[in-house]
């Protein structure tokens, strides 16, 4: 009718981190989507950096009033920007919604969203590490390729026979180097049984006996095969050493499945459980991303709806076809998208044992703490007990000043 206005709709601006395709166009895939979903909220994308260093850019934003309505965020930094108030609880929006985000949720990738007993972001896309190992490699090391190492001890036989020097010395192919692509502390001190947190107490336990175990293999990796060697191997590989033959077990995460097929599409190779210790458990750890509210966000309303879109079925469902990382709603995980590459059915089953770095505002710089004892370890031979003994008295240190300053 002649004469009626058209109502407006409400514009939401979502920052994100993807600025350059295909990934840009893929959360532009997304946000089509959703805005072709309905006709009241126009959501309008930007891609700004969000690294850790330029948080900042965030905060003045929104101390200006210009701030985006909506946020994508390491979930892993949840809890440090809930502590610092600066996103919205969403307890209310979900209750409002008659959502119960634990039960539609993978319970680690929720545990990361939640501070203090209020959950600040809906989880997006998440990931576990496990073994890629070479077939062809094993064949001509003459082990089975179809039983790839499960433990410890398998990794360390298997990593004899699959390295080779030549005459003049040199690696010309390795077996394994645990530190390599997503072999970082906390995927091997899980392994082996230990832990880094204890929620309870609100103790930082990175000098867990077993944590300490876990540095001490890793420190006498770098002795048998010698950092120098080792280093000096990788310097002199260029390409990917395990897509073109020279490494034949790496730790990685099942986005490596996408790069191998775009890269070396006809390698041959498999993947097994992320390794544990004979008395341990298996394990392995997840990350993943996150949609946040700002707060003081201008449309937090239409915010959440569009974050349920994002986050929900579909949204997942086109990022996890287009990208290969694994979705956080439980209704996903048995989509023929991951089910039919018996590679990826791999990493699906480790969900189950999956756990996720500490929940607490200092988990950057924990992260940091970590490798740096890492770094010591296989690189000055500094000693693993005391290295972590440091790390814990730092990282408590830090954590009861943030927490006891925003409790004030």
């Amino acid at each position: 009718m002649l004469g009626v206005p058209v109502e407006a709709k409400v514009k939401v601006t979502f920052w994100h981190t993807f600025g350059t395709p295909p990934w840009s166009l893929i959360v532009q895939e997304i946000i089509d989507r959703f805005n072709q979903s309905q006709d009241r909220i126009e959501v309008v994308g930007q891609a700004v950096d969000m690294s850790k260093t330029n948080v900042e850019k965030l905060v003045v934003a929104m101390a200006g009033g210009v701030g985006p309505d909506v946020c994508y965020l390491d979930r892993f930094t949840v809890a440090e920007r809930a502590n610092a108030g600066i996103l919205t609880p969403l307890d209310d929006f979900f209750k409002a919604a008659k959502v119960d985000p634990r039960q539609e949720y993978l319970p680690f990738a929720i545990a990361e969203s939640t501070w203090k007993g209020k959950i600040y972001a809906i989880p997006h896309d998440t990931d576990a590490r496990a073994l890629y190992y070479r077939t062809d490699l094993f064949e001509q090391a003459g082990l089975d390729p179809a039983k790839p190492p499960v433990t410890i001890g398998q990794v360390e036989e298997a990593a004899r026979k699959l390295t080779q020097r030549g005459p003049d010395g040199r690696y010309t192919s390795l077996g394994f180097v645990p530190w390599r692509g997503q072999g970082w502390l906390y995927g091997w001190g899980w392994a082996f049984g230990g832990e880094f947190y204890d929620e309870a107490s609100g103790k930082v336990t990175a000098n867990h006996p077993k944590v300490v175990k876990a540095l001490e293999w890793l420190q006498r990796w770098s002795n048998i095969y010698k950092i120098a060697d080792i280093d000096a191997f990788f310097s002199s590989a260029g390409q990917d050493p395990f897509l073109f033959g020279r490494l034949a077990m790496v730790i990685d995460g099942d986005w490596h499945l996408g790069t191998i097929a775009n890269q070396n599409p006809k390698l041959e190779y498999s993947i097994g459980p992320f390794p544990y210790a004979e008395d341990a458990k298996p394990t392995t750890w997840s990350g993943g991303w996150s949609l946040v509210i700002p707060q003081g966000a201008a449309h937090p309303k239409e915010a959440f709806e569009f974050m349920r879109f994002f986050c929900g079925p579909e949204g997942q469902e086109i990022w996890m076809r287009k990208t290969y990382h694994l979705p956080t709603v439980r209704s996903l995980l048995n989509s023929p998208l991951l089910t039919q590459d018996p590679r990826h059915r791999v990493f699906v089953a480790l969900l189950q044992v999956s756990r996720c770095r500490p929940v607490i505002p200092v988990g950057a710089y924990y992260w940091d703490r970590l490798a740096w004892a890492t770094d010591q370890a296989i690189r000055q031979n500094k000693v693993p007990q005391a290295l972590l003994d440091q790390v814990t008295e730092e990282v408590q240190r830090e954590l009861d000043k943030v927490v006891g300053r925003a409790s004030k």
